[in-house]
């Protein structure tokens, strides 16, 4: 990767230079092509900008990984905001704190954590948006909604010919020390603390993915780590991203069962995932091959080992899909047999070790250069190293620095003071650690709370990170150290970290043949070895006392060694095995020389050994691990009453005698572990049945969840096809409400013309009756006269209401066949002349719809007939517009043929009344007759005329109520388009709890009884053996006593009469161990002893 100088910039090359590639898959869902990101981005700025939101705005993200989460993250960080991704495991009251101290401005959230949360509680969002189609749910700001309402069209005037990879062009980051991300960690005490990332952390984090292990355009990745943490975030998402590699995201809970699918499928090259993902398909599928006689047998056959670990390595590849460069693990310890196992078959693998605080890369290293239970080396620019005076041999707390660290925790100076010193230093509370290659090793500590009572137990530590190590007790724990654990009747065992180193520690050098040399070199050789374990004591008491330690050192050496020789300790044989116990008391002799008055005079030969030396003739050196017991319990005793021995090498002897005694107490203590072997067998083999038996209950359910998967598809899928013919619907009846009001108006103008007309007919009905009355009587001359004008008159209005009626009822139709030509050349238009007629585009939406109702995809509908799918909405609403238009068109034409005889009688009339007009001027005798005829004739027009006026009304009346009817058809489709989609949603939400409830637990549940049955036996003899255990512990612990009353003690007589105060300070320097009750901090109401267990790995011989 060339370096550049913006981490934003990473992101604008790689979506630029990999634009027609896929980049995120939802796993068996939609994927989006890098274009596609570059687009919704794109939208994504618009809705940011017309909200109001500015650069250094804070945006939260919580829901499971999907490519909506990507986007999401990407959008903000390209638009200068700080993306706050929170983990969606989280309880509702974190997410509300995080979005709350954060100072979010908006929420994008999935719709299963959605269910959860309460918009109150995070009264300073101005929004809140579901990941799943970027659909507010929340807006308080009119901007938020005007900008989700109108960022298609924004977006369609802002880029008119379309989002080129010339428009990708984003805010850089002003400075590496930006920030750029708050990740609020998963503490166990209290809320969670937000880690300020800046870029330059980010930038340097990706750097180092791609140092280690690079990447191409295009490979797959699994994302399977949350994306909410910091470690899946950088290496199955940013790294990936900065590449253009092609990322899945399996959406949910990653089973064993999809893991295994989707790397089947995917075939990914480059996994990252916890170490137990690795650890359980290692024991299940690989391990069991080699787990036998014949297999470790093979395992030591040249050139057949060889073969057998290949085809191991090839089959465990093949479980994780078979293509891939690596495996990162890290987020836990890894389990030591299955990476030794992984190291002596070649499988490739990194291990990383890091923390939020460091975005998270600390340490890290491939499995090549790897030392066995090592965290790696420090990562390139970054400084590690262990707070301690010998890093080599005694644990300090790792501190680290570098380009990775934080900025520090958001809104709180005191926390981050704590963690970061003046010097830049982080300290991170783990304890470990480091050889001369620079190769990590962490502790930990554990305690124990023996429980009795009812009462909520309170004690005081000083570890961080704790953890519970034997049930589900909680706890709480405050700022000066104080613990209060709930009580419910069992021991507590819990674990954590600590940034004091362990006051005894051992060193183990080893020779060959006089000559000294290392553990790995010294695996598989022969010959006469010396091991030599030196003990170290720092131990004080709170007022700075020395606190003395007895360490007992324990092995077992099988038949390859011979003459095996102990010089402070006991050899015993026990089958075909040798057990040896050294002892020592590092520190007491300098301390006693150092506190007593002429002490060297009297002490300096006293054989107080400060280091356990083994000798032995072997061949083909393994040896089994080492424990180391440290004890500052010593015994009581007396100094005072045990002064009757006079020679130092007697009392030495005595001593002798006691280490004897710690011996015989070993045997015994390796009966009970024999005892806690094959109680152990048993809580196996119980384990087995429990774990075959669940196996099927699991089936069961899987098996009916799957069934439910598919009945929940079908049912999605209805509604869905639902939702969209309620859709089409309301686009329909938009139309159709539209027409109607076109309808309505002309009804209106039609109603209009008519009462005009029947105006004219009154009028002339009323002057043909004038005019006969006036011819009738001969004196009314005059009234002829007027009578022939009020006749003219009348004439000229009758005239024009009827050529006013004939032309609205003639340009009717074709009104409305205007408005179907006009949608057909919209849709000319739209398609870019191909669909140029009525029939064309009525052939081409019912050959679609065809098509879609027999199941085929819309998408392949549309490619094969050449349309893209806004130009087929378009279609769809061309269609039901002309279908309906038609309709009108029909239904109006057959309303004028019904009154067909109406319109005739009118015309009839008016031509009746032309030819009494004409009449009129040839004779007053054939214009009476005329006249006579007309004012019957013109009393039939006005009665025709009623009829057409009423059925107009009536007409006008019925056209008023289409077009409420319309509108409330339109209405409705919209609220069923709306419950359509509502009830698509509730299925939706509800579908997961539905599975979630789905069990077949009755057939199992005795199954899982009598494997509960196998395990109770095997945890009652393991119980036994445990006891055995403890009578051997407290065998050896007398045997201790006695070593102290008869060895040590009597050293003190040698000098009584020239120091009668040693005695006094021997008793108080012993009595320091009692003292010393506590490493990890204890309630000042308890009581409690301290030991030290120290283990030495095994050294083994295999290839």
């Amino acid at each position: 990767m060339e370096s550049k100088k913006s981490f934003i910039g990473y992101i604008e090359q790689s979506i630029a230079r990999n634009w027609d590639r896929n980049a995120l898959t939802d796993y068996n869902g939609a994927t989006l092509q890098y274009k596609d990101v570059a687009r919704k981005i794109a939208k994504f700025h618009i809705v940011l900008e017309r909200a109001g939101i500015k650069p250094g705005d804070k945006i939260a993200v919580c829901g499971r990984n999907s490519a909506h989460w990507a986007v999401t993250f990407l959008a903000t960080i390209t638009y200068g905001a700080v993306i706050v991704p929170i983990l969606h495991e989280f309880k509702a009251d974190n997410i509300h704190n995080i979005v709350n101290h954060s100072e979010a401005k908006l929420l994008f959230v999935g719709d299963q954590a959605w269910e959860n949360l309460n918009e109150d509680r995070m009264p300073n969002l101005i929004g809140v948006v579901l990941l799943t189609d970027f659909t507010p749910v929340v807006s308080r700001d009119e901007r938020l909604t005007e900008a989700f309402d109108n960022r298609n069209a924004i977006y369609g005037q802002r880029y008119p010919k379309n989002f080129r990879p010339e428009h990708v062009r984003y805010r850089k980051e002003e400075s590496p020390e930006e920030l750029a991300i708050i990740n609020y960690t998963s503490g166990t005490t209290g809320y969670s603390k937000g880690v300020m990332l800046p870029y330059r952390s980010i930038r340097s984090n990706v750097d180092y993915c791609y140092e280690m292990r690079p990447i191409q355009p295009g490979d797959r990745i699994v994302s399977m780590l949350p994306l909410g943490h910091v470690f899946g975030m950088v290496y199955d998402f940013l790294y990936g991203i900065c590449q253009g590699a092609h990322l899945y995201f399996l959406t949910r809970m990653p089973s064993p069962k999809i893991i295994a699918q989707s790397f089947a499928e995917i075939r990914p090259r480059l996994i990252s995932c916890v170490p137990l993902i690795v650890e359980k398909i290692i024991k299940k599928n690989i391990l069991p091959r080699l787990d036998n006689t014949i297999g470790k047998l093979l395992l030591h056959v040249p050139l057949v080992n060889d073969k057998i670990k290949a085809s191991a390595c090839k089959a465990a590849m093949e479980i994780f899909g078979g293509e891939f460069n690596d495996i990162i693990i890290g987020g836990a310890p890894f389990n030591a047999d299955v990476e030794r196992f992984l190291k002596q078959i070649g499988f490739p693998y990194t291990i990383a070790y890091g923390m939020t605080e460091c975005g998270p890369i600390i340490c890290s290293s491939r499995w090549q250069d790897l030392k066995l239970a090592s965290c790696g080396k420090a990562a390139s620019r970054m400084e590690v190293r262990i707070d301690s005076p010998d890093p080599v041999n005694r644990a300090g707390e790792i501190i680290c620095r570098g380009e990775n660290l934080m900025l520090g925790y958001y809104k709180n100076p005191e926390a981050t003071a704590q963690i970061i010193d003046v010097n830049g230093w982080l300290h991170t509370g783990d304890l470990a650690t480091m050889d001369a290659e620079g190769n990590v090793t962490k502790t930990t500590v554990s305690d124990e709370l023996k429980v009795s009572g009812s009462e909520n137990i309170t004690d005081y530590s000083n570890l961080s990170d704790i953890k519970n190590l034997s049930g589900d007790e909680k706890f709480t724990k405050s700022d000066d150290g104080k613990i209060v654990w709930e009580n419910k009747g069992k021991n507590i065992s819990y674990q954590g970290t600590t940034t004091e180193a362990t006051p005894i520690n051992v060193k183990v050098t080893y020779y060959l043949d006089g000559k000294k040399i290392s553990p790995s070199d010294l695996a598989g050789k022969s010959g006469e070895v010396k091991i030599v374990y030196n003990y170290s004591n720092t131990a004080k008491t709170e007022d700075g006392q020395f606190v003395p330690f007895l360490a007992l050192t324990g092995m077992v050496l099988d038949d390859n060694f011979s003459n095996v020789k102990v010089d402070n300790g006991k050899v015993v044989s026990y089958d075909d095995s040798n057990i040896v116990i050294g002892y020592a008391a590092p520190g007491l002799k300098d301390h006693l020389l150092n506190t007593i008055y002429n002490a060297e005079d009297y002490i300096k030969d006293a054989d107080i050994p400060e280091e356990v030396t083994v000798t032995a003739d072997v061949k083909d050196f393994s040896m089994n691990m080492t424990l180391t017991v440290a004890s500052s319990d010593i015994g009581d005793m007396n100094l005072k009453d045990t002064l009757d021995l006079s020679d130092v090498q007697k009392q030495m002897d005595e001593l002798q005698d006691g280490a004897n005694d710690l011996v015989d107490g070993a045997k015994q203590l390796n009966d009970g572990t024999t005892k806690l072997k094959t109680g152990s067998k048993k809580i196996n083999e119980g384990a087995k049945d429990l774990s075959k038996y669940t196996l099927q209950l699991s089936n069961g359910t899987k098996e009916m969840a799957t069934q439910y998967t598919v009945f929940n598809k079908a049912l999605l899928a209805g509604v869905k096809s639902a939702k969209s013919g309620a859709d089409k619907l309301y686009a329909g009846t938009k139309s159709i409400k539209t027409a109607t009001g076109t309808l309505d108006t002309g009804a209106k103008s039609l109603k209009k013309g008519i009462s005009d007309a029947k105006t004219g007919s009154s009028q002339i009905s009323s002057g043909l009756k004038s005019a006969k009355a006036a011819f009738e009587d001969t004196k009314k001359s005059q009234g002829l006269v007027n009578g022939s004008k009020t006749l003219a008159a009348g004439t000229k209005e009758a005239s024009a209401g009827v050529d006013q009626l004939v032309d609205t009822l003639k340009n009717t139709p074709d009104s409305i066949q205007k408005n179907i030509d006009e949608v057909i050349d919209q849709v000319k238009t739209a398609s870019g002349g191909t669909i140029a007629s009525e029939k064309v585009l009525n052939t081409t939406v019912e050959k679609i719809n065809t098509a879609v109702t027999n199941g085929m995809e819309l998408s392949q509908v549309l490619a094969a007939n050449g349309l893209n799918s806004k130009t087929y909405y378009k279609l769809v609403q061309a269609y039901y517009s002309v279908q309906t238009l038609e309709q009108v068109k029909t239904q109006f034409t057959k309303q004028i043929a019904t009154s067909a005889s109406d319109i005739k009688k009118l015309t009839d009339g008016m031509d009746a009344l032309k030819t009494g007009s004409s009449a009129l001027s040839t004779g007053i005798g054939t214009l009476y007759a005329g006249i006579k005829q007309l004012s019957t004739g013109a009393d039939s027009l006005d009665s025709g005329m009623s009829q057409l006026k009423t059925g107009s009304t009536s007409l006008a009346e019925g056209t008023g109520k289409l077009k409420t009817g319309a509108s409330d058809l339109n209405d409705g489709m919209k609220t069923l388009s709306e419950g359509a989609g509502t009830l698509s949603k509730k299925i939706g939400d509800a579908s997961p709890k539905i599975k979630a409830g789905i069990g077949t637990i009755d057939t199992a549940a005795s199954q899982i009884s009598d494997g509960a049955k196998t395990l109770a036996s095997g945890t009652t003899e393991l119980k036994d053996g445990i006891v055995t255990l403890a009578d051997g512990t407290k065998e050896l612990k007398d045997g201790t006593i006695k070593l102290n009353d008869e060895g040590i003690s009597k050293i003190t007589k040698t000098f009584k009469e020239d120091a009668p105060d040693a005695i006094d300070k021997i008793q108080e320097t012993l009595n320091n161990g009692k003292k010393y009750n506590s490493f990890s901090g204890i309630d000042k109401n308890m009581s409690g002893n301290v030991k030290f267990i120290l283990k030495v790995q095994e050294i083994s011989n295999d290839k």
